[in-house]
């Protein structure tokens, strides 16, 4: 039997670094992500929003019938001249977000398994009905190495984040200045940090949709808790191809 198939978002330089858009800037990807993924038991394919607004219905249709699993990354500086001047999330990354929302609609539609992870947990936020809080946040941004923990969240029980890990809390890293206004509908919350900054959801209904605003890709290197969060995540996977 063939290894999983798990696509990753990969961002665009012209967008996220403003790189010169002449040259066609490139698409990219965290390597942790892509090791995680290759831990767990998965073959990584980058999905990079290369479509026109023609195609972008088909170009969306067509990955989603050569994958198993989804995996929406992080990357890209969130932009701004001040706190008063916050973009969205599309604002930041307009064709990302576009493929990105395409991508997560019809791949819901289809019950394929879905985890997100940093602005791909933000995406499954807006995309599903949530908000992001206009203000921004301190104190989430850390600095010491990403494998190494930053603060404590705080897991809800009976979640199955809370299952997998374990305990009541769980120290993990942290890069985000922005948090969670209203939940999606038909989502959990399953991680919350202090000031009620939420740090984790999963659908209670669908057993392979999750997302996480830490960073477990980097975190597995180190923490098992975080290497089951994939190791679950393929064995969804897997249990659905058949």
């Amino acid at each position: 039997m063939r290894k999983p198939v798990i696509g990753i978002t990969a961002p665009w330089s012209v967008e996220t670094w403003r790189s010169d858009p002449e040259d066609g800037g490139y698409y990219y990807v965290g390597q942790p992500y892509v090791e995680a993924v290759v831990r767990a038991g998965g073959i990584p394919v980058l999905l990079c929003p290369e479509y026109t607004q023609d195609s972008l219905t088909s170009y969306v249709e067509e990955y989603l019938e050569v994958i198993d699993g989804l995996l929406f990354s992080g990357g890209g500086d969130v932009k701004r001249d001040s706190d008063e001047n916050l973009p969205t999330l599309r604002g930041q990354q307009p064709v990302r977000y576009d493929f990105e929302a395409a991508l997560l609609k019809a791949a819901y539609e289809r019950e394929i398994p879905i985890l997100g992870i940093c602005r791909g947990f933000q995406m499954m936020v807006e995309v599903f009905g949530g908000t992001l809080a206009e203000e921004t946040i301190t104190g989430h941004s850390q600095k010491v190495a990403p494998e190494m923990p930053w603060h404590a969240v705080t897991l809800v029980p009976g979640t199955r984040l809370h299952d997998i890990v374990g305990s009541d809390t769980w120290d993990v890293n942290s890069y985000h200045i922005q948090k969670v206004g209203e939940m999606p509908k038909g989502f959990v919350i399953s991680a919350r940090a202090k000031e009620d900054v939420v740090e984790g959801i999963e659908s209670p209904e669908r057993e392979c949709v999750a997302g996480y605003q830490f960073h477990p890709e980097y975190l597995a290197r180190r923490d098992k808790q975080a290497e089951i969060i994939f190791e679950r995540f393929m064995k969804c996977v897997k249990e659905r191809s058949k």
